[in-house]
């Protein structure tokens, strides 16, 4: 049985983040997910990325965007 990974990136104390997307780096959507209001740690599921960059949006309630790139292999 493979489980599924997951990305935990922790979160700057002063972001509360009301969604996430992940992008190929051309810049296809490839998911998207809205959240509860979240702090802390995040939980974002990789199953089914291929392998290669990625590019982590999170959302704020003020309307902030935060990105981050990461890698699947």
């Amino acid at each position: 049985m493979r489980l599924a990974a997951l990305f935990s990136p922790l979160l700057p104390a002063d972001l509360e983040v009301t969604g996430w997307s992940i992008a190929a780096t051309d810049g296809r959507l490839l998911r998207h997910q809205g959240l509860a209001l979240t702090r802390g740690r995040l939980s974002v599921p990789l199953h089914g990325l291929v392998p290669g960059l990625h590019v982590l949006q999170l959302y704020s309630v003020e309307g902030r965007v935060r990105t981050v790139r990461f890698a699947v292999e």
